[in-house]
């Protein structure tokens, strides 16, 4: 499916399911407001993004299946904000629901589920990562320790951000 196209049936789920969670107080204002502002330019962004085609190639399919399907609410909280860095590292979730748990711990970590920039992905430990990279080279860091935990694929991500 194109990108255009894609993007405005997300545009038109994510906006009546926005609206409808809202009036049915299911979320705030704030998250309201937040999640309307932030997950459309976000999704388009990515759609959008040649470069994460060579970094992560089944990237874009996995948000593709996310639209196709309608999954209006996993792609809202994949891409209402970019997830946070702080003194506990980078947190979230890897994935939407226990299935692509699964395939991403049998496919790996280009494994063709919902990533956004809320999701702890390959992606946003890369971006991450080069942030981090950037403050140690300011700061005079001769070093780095790159550390990984029991996280599916903790391993791999360690990797990926090492090399």
């Amino acid at each position: 499916m194109e990108v255009e196209r894609l993007i405005s049936e997300a545009e038109k789920g994510i906006d009546e399911y926005l609206k409808k969670s809202l009036e049915n107080g299911k979320i705030d204002i704030g998250l309201y407001n937040s999640a309307k502002k932030n997950t459309l330019p976000y999704l388009e962004e990515w759609l959008k993004d040649k470069k994460i085609d060579e970094v992560s190639p089944n990237l874009k399919a996995g948000i593709q299946n996310a639209i196709i399907n309608k999954r209006w609410e996993d792609l809202v909280n994949a891409f209402r904000k970019k997830l946070d860095f702080g003194t506990g590292g980078i947190r979230g979730l890897m994935a939407g629901n226990k299935e692509e748990i699964i395939k991403l711990k049998n496919d790996g970590i280009d494994a063709c589920i919902l990533k956004g920039p809320n999701t702890l992905n390959n992606i946003t430990l890369l971006i991450t990562s080069a942030g981090v990279a950037k403050f140690g080279l300011n700061k005079g860091f001769a070093k780095i320790v790159i550390g990984y935990d029991s996280r599916i694929r903790g391993y791999d991500f360690a990797k990926l951000v090492a090399e």
